[in-house]
């Protein structure tokens, strides 16, 4: 894909972003499906910082941390990041 479509892309799906309401209340829903998939079994879970109009993962982070669970916090930015692949 060119750079040019990914940043036209990009610009879009931020604006959409920007347009969601009741954040809060939409970000709980997502908590608890994440809650309720993951289950507390075990499965190490990659995560970054959101930011912005991302989804904030903090109570997530927290729950898993409080829970013993295994968390990878993913630096977006590095190229080397499997993730970036």
């Amino acid at each position: 894909m060119s750079e040019k479509i990914k940043k036209n892309l990009r610009i879009k799906c931020l604006k959409k972003r920007e347009l969601v309401e009741n954040r809060v209340n939409k970000e709980k829903k997502i908590f608890a499906k994440l809650k309720e998939l993951l289950n507390c079994n075990g499965v190490t879970v990659a995560v970054y910082y959101s930011t912005k109009s991302e989804v904030n993962l903090t109570n997530f982070v927290n729950f898993m941390h409080k829970n013993q669970q295994k968390i990878l916090f993913i630096d977006p930015s590095r190229k080397s990041n499997i993730l970036n692949t």
